[in-house]
Order: C-alpha cells, then structure tokens, then sequence
C-alpha cells in the first residue's frame, strides 16, 4: 500500500496555469487551507524556485525571499539588490511563492516589483485571510490570473484514496471521507492516516472500509483547532450548541444565545446561514470536522447543560415538525432529563419509521426505563430482533407479559413474540400462542392480525396451501390499509415460492401503492416488500427488474445510517444479483463483508447457503463447506431449509464429487415439489441439468439419480414450465430438454436466452455443453465455435468453476490471429486492420482465415457473434 498521496483532480486547474504562464503572465492560486494550492503551484510548475512565507518570518524584512538572497551587504537600494538577486536564481523561469498573504511589507514590495519588470509567478494565497495590497493589486490590476482552487470532487477522493491504499475502496467509505473531508485533500490525508492507525479502516477480501466513530488524529485536531481559533465564552457556546444540534433553525438559536456572538462565528466561516424546507432558516456547521473538534473538547457536564439548552429551546419555540419531536426526546435522552416515558415512546415510532434502528433502539431501552411497559415494550422488541437480538427481544417481551394492557396492545405483544420465537425455532410455542390468541381476542383487526401471523407461522412450516387459505380471508376483508398491506406481502411470499413469481411481484405493487398510509404503523414492512420482490424477480428470470429492486434496498439501506443490519441486508441482495449475473468473486465479496455478521437470524442462514454456492462456484471448497454447515445446523424452519438443498449439490461439485453433486440435486428438487415450492423446484432441477443429469430420475418415487427413464428431468422442467411463471423456467426446460437429446443447436439457443435475461454463467455453461454436444456428433466446426463462445461468456465470470467448464480452454489462436479477429469482429476492414497494425493486407486476410478454422466461424458476422462480450448494461437497463 502506497502512502504517497498522488496528484488528482486538477487536470483543469494544472492545465489553466501553464496556458496563463506560456502567455507571459502571473498565476495567484486563491483556496482555503489544506485544499492543496502548494501542491497545485509545483505540479503546473516542477522544477521552479520557491520560496514561503510564515508568521515567523513575516517579522522580518524580505524574509521569506532569504532563501534566495546572497550573503553581504544590501547597500542603499534593498529592494533592488533583492530583485537582482532573485532574477538571477529564477531566470527565464518561473517563481513559486506559497502563502502570498503572509508576506511582510519588503517582500510584498519585492513581489510586486519582480512582476512589474516581466518575471512570471505562481503564487498561493488563503481565502478569508487578510492580503497585503501589492499582492491583491496582482489579480486586481490583472497582471496576474486569480484561480480559485475549490475542494475535489467526491469521484476525485475516491481515486486519489484508491491510489493511496492500493486497492478499491467500498463506495460508502469514499463518500463518508469526502463528506468528513470536503474534499480538502490535508484533511482526507489526516482522517486515512488515523483511521489506519486506528485500525477503524481495513481491507477485507481486498476492498477498504471504514466503520466506527470517527477520532480526530493529533496533528488534524491542530489543524482544526487552528482554524477555528479562539472563541469567547459566548461565540463558544453558539458553535457547541450547532455541533449537538445541527440543523438548528436561527430564530429559536438567536432568541437563546447572543446574537453578536452569531454574527461574529458566522463572518468566521464557523457556521452556515441558508433557508431550508419552505420559509425555515437553518444553521449547520461550516465544516463536518468543525463538529468533531468541538464535540471531542466538550467537557462531560458542560455537555449536558447544552443538551439541555437546546431541549429548552425546542420547547419554547414549539414543535412544529414530524421530527422535532424525536430531536426533543434525544435531546432530553442525552442531557440525562428524560423521565417521561410518552415522549421517548412517539420518538421510537418516528425513528422505527425513518428507519434509523440504532436511535430507536436507544429510544426504547429508555422508554423500558422511564416505564413505558407493554406499550414500549410492543415497539422496542421488534427493533431488538430485526437488530439480530432476538434473546434480549424476548426478554423484554417475558418482562412485561403480566401487565395489564389493552387489547390492541396485547394483540402487538402477541405478534411481536411468536415472530420472534418462530425465527428461534421455537415453532411450538409460537402455534400455541396463535392458537390462544384466537381465543380470547373479540376485536376484528386485532383478529386478522391474529390470522396474518397464522398464515406466516404455516409458511414456514411448509404448508403453503394451508397458509395462502389464511391469508386469503386478510385481502378478501381487510379491516384496515397496514392490515391489507401485510396481507398482499404475505400471500405474496406464498405465490413466489408456489411457482407464481409474476403474480406475487403484482402482490408486492399491490401492497407498496398504499404506502404513505401504513408506513407509520409498520415501517419495517417496506424492506420486506422489497426483499420478497427481489426473489421474486429472479424466479420469474427478471434479473433487470431484481437490479432495480437491489439500488431500492441499497437507498433505504444507506438512509438507516451507520446500522450494521441495513448494510447486511443490502450487501446480501447485491451479492445475490451478481451471483446470478455470474460474477462469482464479486457476489462472494459482498457476500462475506463485514456487515455478515450482522445479519438477522433467517437472513443469515440464507446468506450461509448463499454463499456456500458462491464459494463453491469461485472454487473456494473449504468456505462452501463451513457456510454449508452453517445453513444446515441453523435452520429450524422447513423454508429456510430449502436453500441449504440449493447448496449442497454445488459444493459436492466444489469437492470432486460430480456424481453425489447430481444425487443432492434431485434429492432437493424431490423435497421441493412433496412441499409445493415449485420455484425452488426449477432451480434445483436446472442445476441437475447444469450438473449433467438431465436424463435422469425425477419423479418423487425415485431412489437414486441413475438415469432409469431417459428425460425425466427434462420432461419434469417441461410441465413446470406450463404451470409456473416466468421465462426462467421456460428456458431452462428449454435446456433440459436440448441437453437430455446432445442436441447442440437446441443448446446454443438456451445459451443466448440465458444471455438475454442476464444468467452469463448459465450461457456458458449451456455453450460448453453444446460444444460437447456438437463434437460428439462430428460437427468439428460447430463446437469450436460453441467453445470459443462458451470461454468468452466465462470470461466474464470471474474464474468460475463448475463441472459444464471444466474441459473448457481458451481458443487456440496466436496472439496476432486473436488481435486481428477482435477487429474484425469489430466491424474494421481488412485494409483498416492492415493500416492499423502495419500488415500487407494479404498477411491480414491469411491471419483471419486461420482463426476462422480455429473458431469454427465462415464470416464476420458468425465471428461477431462467438466473439461478441456478453452486454450486461443493456440487459439490466
């Protein structure tokens, strides 16, 4: 890893300053500090003479020249033995001058002096800063060009970080240091030097990632605190008050503190002035790192009184806002102030709601305190298990079961603690309280409820049929909109794993067109939405509708803040997507982030399972066993059990075991279709079919993969296909059926249909096979073209390994035939080739021919076509 900073991001700038010096002019590089004007002057201008001002030597005359200034005496005209003196260094060059604003009086007058007889400059100035008038008069007068050097873009710091750490840097910690940073490259280098030193970034399966607070390193606490500068008590008190509270509106901010004070921290550039939101005046910070300096130097007991200041201020002034409740009770949570459990009750609902789970879980850890009971109880459980502390969930629940409460609150009680005992394994326990429940509630929502998690608990029990009944009777007569919503969401999990993919992705659209009416009362359910369209999406083959649905989650998950269950949720989806898409080692990255720990419970046995798969298509055996195991021991519900079934054949192959990898295929596929699970079913049989087994056995009666009925799978996938939805399993009959007859045009058709919906590992594995196909039958031509077009698609799966690829091997081309077909199948002429590479165009023709043989094509267009790289962006929009 290198740890020197490169130059980037100034192309434009570097570019304006050589043009102005090749005319015969000055250069004055304005900028705030940091943003890196002194590395600017010496890239536009390597090699020049420089010299800086300081403080220091702003005490002295023509200090900061001395450097260029000879021994012995001066004589009577000081100014012009200096000026003498620095032609003679600089000569026909260029001098840079660093921190022009500094300059004492004698050097100022140098300066101005040096360009007045023709001498051009670069010289850097700070913003804000006073400037002596003989280098103002520089721009001012226009014998120099005044540059404004702004802060780097946030594409910029992300691959000046990337130069840096020697390795791809994940997109949330780019942003985060360009948000931190501003784009000032001395504090981006300050905040990469303490978070490394901290270890709080750090490279996982070859990608940087930054988690934790932020701590402010030594030498950057000196910098901010130099810019900051020394404050009044007053002028203190306004800039802590903005750091705890920021945005704060300016009317209540200038009725509690002084407004001189504000003024004067506002000419300071300490905070920011601008309307918000309508007619509202908002203050923030004039920089992120102004907030950590300032937080950090807070003493414990004055911190509390501000927090406190700012409670009283927003009570003075009035809530007007959804939010300014949930600011009011973390304000009063901070200052050690919040007795009332009421307040701290409606703000864990609003931030449950605004998705941001570590307040929330602070909202009602203190709302338990203050004694909320049941009523807190009933929100503050589902935050703990959808945080994956589904025993501390059921804890909280155990401890306030006895109280008395309402019935709509005790009917939340109940849901809340069979969800959680469900997803614990608990399934007993969790029927006997739906069962109970049934019983003693008499109102109809609290009811439907009642039957809602029914429907869920008999879900994932397998009985789909009995399950889709329950939940029929919700969107039959639902009682409310959330309830109707949740009865959508449910039925659709049911038709997605039933082979009704289209018609659960119309459910979900269903249930996210009422949103704004039920978001309050069950906020978490959004996310579940997304995630059961996204399986759907890839049952039906829709892998363009299931990228839309990851950028969703990925959107809600970036809004949940720093919440490690968010960032897991969206690694999985994404991780999952690209699996399907081929991209083995990029879906097994995302897929073992960080965030993986933090999974929920069933997510993350489906991750387990996921990236057994992953794992074992990357060729990384010994991780597709330890995440197979995984799947399988922590899997208490017949649903979550299926995607173990999905793993276990994959990594049987992974271990040199082809012939048990088929045998788990079938045996899944079997135990999918006893449960109803068609989609799941259509998988598992392709992935015989990718194993090599399409002829054999795949009725429920079978007892072995031997292929005793040639076609069964084939003919297995061709019913599915007339009752499932989706193009996925009408092509993958297609391939069963074209694999169970060697038959290798039927193959290279299945091969492009994969490719259209986007499955490129399906396309190459379809093309090997029908190379294989092809060869067997004597059409050498036709498999070395099915071959070459097979390594081409695998090409872009990131070394993929599976048992359909194994016998595959690069066209035997030259690297002179290789470089000639690729331009032609680039539509370049043999006389355009020719020119091109400094060929007779008669060495082209012959070197074409070749590799026509070799790739078993006759024209440009069949090469185009074998040659042709698999178009993802036009697949996936």
């Amino acid at each position: 890893m290198s740890r020197t900073w490169p130059f980037g991001g100034r192309a434009q700038e570097t570019e304006r300053i050589r043009q102005v010096l090749g005319e015969g002019r000055s250069v004055v590089l304005a900028g705030p500090a940091g943003v890196g004007k002194s590395r600017l002057a010496a890239e536009a201008a390597p090699g020049a003479p420089r010299v800086r001002a300081t403080e220091a030597a702003a005490s002295l005359p023509l200090g900061a020249f001395a450097p260029l200034l000879p021994a012995g005496d001066a004589g009577d005209n000081l100014l012009g033995w200096a000026a003498r003196a620095v032609r003679a260094a600089v000569g026909d060059g260029v001098l840079v001058v660093d921190d022009g604003h500094l300059l004492d009086p004698a050097s100022a007058a140098l300066l101005r002096q040096l360009s007045d007889a023709g001498m051009r400059m670069v010289v850097t100035v700070r913003t804000g800063e006073p400037c002596p008038d003989a280098v103002a008069s520089l721009w001012q007068e226009d014998q120099a060009a005044r540059i404004e050097v702004g802060p780097l873009p946030a594409e910029e710091v992300a691959g000046v970080l990337e130069s840096v750490l020697g390795a791809r840097v994940a997109a949330g910690t780019a942003g985060r240091l360009a948000e931190l940073s501003r784009g000032n490259p001395l504090y981006l280098r300050e905040l990469v030097a303490g978070a490394l030193e901290r270890g709080t970034l750090a490279t996982v399966d070859g990608l940087w990632r930054m988690d934790g607070a932020v701590e402010l390193s030594g030498r950057l606490s000196e910098l901010i605190a130099a810019r900051i500068g020394d404050l009044t008590p007053v002028q203190l008190e306004v800039l802590e008050l903005v750091a705890l509270g920021e945005p704060l509106g300016l009317l209540p901010l200038a009725a509690h503190t002084d407004e001189t004070a504000l003024e004067q921290v506002e000419e300071r550039a300490l905070i920011h002035v601008a309307p918000e939101e309508g007619r509202r005046t908002n203050i923030r910070l004039g920089h992120p790192l102004y907030g950590e300096a300032v937080r950090a130097g807070m003493p414990r007991l004055r911190r509390l009184r501000r927090y406190r200041q700012l409670a009283e201020m927003a009570e003075s002034t009035g809530l007007r806002r959804r939010e300014d409740a949930m600011r009011l009770a973390l304000w009063r949570l901070e200052s050690g102030t919040a007795t009332d459990p009421e307040p701290l009750i409606a703000a864990l609902r609003l931030a449950w709601a605004a998705h941001d789970y570590p307040l929330a879980e602070r909202f009602g850890w203190a709302a338990m305190e203050a004694g909320g009971g049941p009523r807190a109880a009933v929100l503050y459980a589902p935050v703990l298990g959808y945080g994956g502390q589904l025993d501390r969930a059921e804890a909280v629940l155990a401890s306030v079961w006895d109280e008395p409460c309402d019935e709509r609150t005790r009917t939340l009680m109940i849901s809340s603690r069979l969800n959680t005992l469900a997803v614990l394994g608990r399934t007993d326990e969790a029927i006997a309280l739906v069962e109970d429940a049934a019983r003693t509630l008499t109102d109809e929502e609290n009811r439907q409820e009642m039957t809602f998690w029914q429907a869920g608990v008999q879900f994932a029990l397998g009985d789909f049929e009995a399950a889709l009944a329950l939940t029929d009777t919700i969107v039959a007569a639902p009682v409310s909109v959330p309830m109707e919503a949740q009865g959508h969401g449910q039925r659709a999990w049911i038709l997605g794993f039933t082979g009704r993919p289209l018609d659960a992705i119309a459910a979900t659209d269903r249930a996210l067109a009422t949103r704004e009416q039920w978001q309050d009362a069950v906020p978490v359910y959004h996310r579940a939405l997304l995630e059961l369209r996204r399986m759907a999406t890839i049952f039906a083959g829709d892998l363009a509708g299931t990228a839309e649905v990851v950028e969703e989650i990925k959107t809600v998950g970036a809004g949940a803040g720093d919440w490690a269950v968010a960032r897991s949720e969206s690694d999985q989806a994404e991780g999952v997507l690209e699996r399907h898409r081929g991209r083995v080692r990029t879906a097994l990255r995302l897929l073992t982030s960080e965030n993986a720990a933090a999974a929920l419970s069933d997510h993350h046995i489906q991750r387990s399972a996921e990236v057994a798969i992953t794992a074992a298509l990357a060729g990384d055996a010994d991780t597709a066993v330890a995440a197979l195991e995984s799947a399988e021991q922590s899997a208490p519900l017949v649903v979550l059990g299926f995607g173990a079934d999905l793993a276990r054949p994959w990594v049987a192959a992974a271990r040199g075991e082809p012939g048990r990898a088929a045998e788990f295929a079938l045996d899944g596929a079997r135990r999918m279709r006893e449960a109803g699970a068609y989609s799941q079913e259509v998988v598992a049989l392709h992935d015989a079919v990718r194993l090599g087994a399409a002829g054999s056995v795949a009725g429920p009666a079978a007892g072995s993969a031997a292929r005793s009925r040639a076609g069964s799978v084939a003919d297995r996938l061709a019913e599915l296909a007339g009752t499932c939805q989706g193009e996925f399993v009408a092509v993958a009959a297609a391939h069963a059926a074209a694999a169970a007859a060697d038959d290798g045009a039927a193959l290279v058709r299945a091969a492009d249909a994969f490719e259209r919906l986007g499955f490129v590992l399906l396309a190459a594995e379809a093309s090997a096979q029908a190379a294989a196909a092809f060869e067997a039958s004597g059409r050498q031509a036709s498999a070395r073209s099915a071959t070459t077009r097979a390594w081409v698609l695998a090409s872009a799966c990131e070394g993929a390994i599976t048992p359909a690829l194994a016998r595959l091997s690069a066209p035997q081309l030259t690297d002179r035939e290789r470089e000639i077909a690729r331009l032609a199948a680039d539509d370049a002429s043999n006389k355009e080739i020719a020119g091109r590479l400094v060929l007779s165009v008669r060495t082209v023709e012959n070197h074409l021919h070749a590799a026509y043989v070799k790739l078993g094509v006759t024209s440009r267009a069949e090469l185009k076509q074998v040659l042709r790289p698999p178009d993802l962006d036009r697949v996936l929009g």
